[in-house]
């Protein structure tokens, strides 16, 4: 376990897009979700990263990311008041090459698991909240207290604001890791069609 009070994590620029997206390939390339909308796993090691690029450069514009120094933690929110993913702004961030990269079979599954989430992000947080929308640690650098690192400067930013957090994990093994870090589940639902099952979590805000 590494000290993650002394794991270095700053915000995330443009010039890093592309590396964190790479590794949020990696991270995410057995998760529940990703193997249902990509299957193959040859074309999901092949895109995803490329997709997740796109993830990145949209918290960069209208958000907030940050990572640890070398790239092996990133987190993506979206901050409150703005927490919606909005698919015209994707457009200029890349998303226009989302069919592509993950087929129109594959992209039509992923718009479907984020439709189905709409509805219960806006009903279990109505108020102005941070949204977790991507966290990822390089999986041979995982279990070392990495992604806690990650989240800390923006947790401690929600907590001195009085700011609430939310998220939604398709990993059971996650749910212990984000209760750690303040979250509790306030609900469970699974993607239409096959898909995963996912945990939505909110967090209130600690008071320091």
């Amino acid at each position: 376990m590494i000290d993650t009070n002394a794991a270095r994590v700053a915000p995330l620029d443009e010039a890093g897009a592309a590396d964190a997206g790479a590794m949020l390939g990696r991270a995410f390339f057995d998760d529940p979700l990703w193997r249902w909308v990509l299957p193959d796993d040859a074309r999901r090691r092949e895109v995803l990263g490329a997709f997740m690029t796109i993830g990145v450069r949209y918290g960069i514009a209208h958000g907030h990311v940050d990572a640890t120094a070398g790239r092996e933690g990133c987190a993506v929110w979206l901050r409150p008041g703005d927490a919606e993913f909005d698919p015209e702004r994707g457009m200029a961030v890349g998303l226009g090459e989302a069919p592509q990269q993950l087929g129109e079979e594959g992209f039509g599954r992923f718009l479907a698991a984020m439709a189905h989430l709409t509805e219960p992000h806006r009903r279990l947080e109505p108020a102005a909240h941070w949204y977790l929308m991507i966290l990822g640690v390089e999986p041979a650098a995982q279990r070392r207290g990495l992604g806690a690192a990650t989240l800390r400067p923006l947790l401690e930013r929600a907590d001195a604001a009085g700011v609430r957090c939310y998220l939604e994990t398709q990993k059971a093994a996650n749910v212990p890791f984000y209760r750690a870090q303040g979250f509790e589940v306030r609900e469970e639902t699974d993607v239409p069609g096959g898909g995963p099952h996912l945990w939505l979590l909110s967090r209130v805000p600690h008071p320091r």
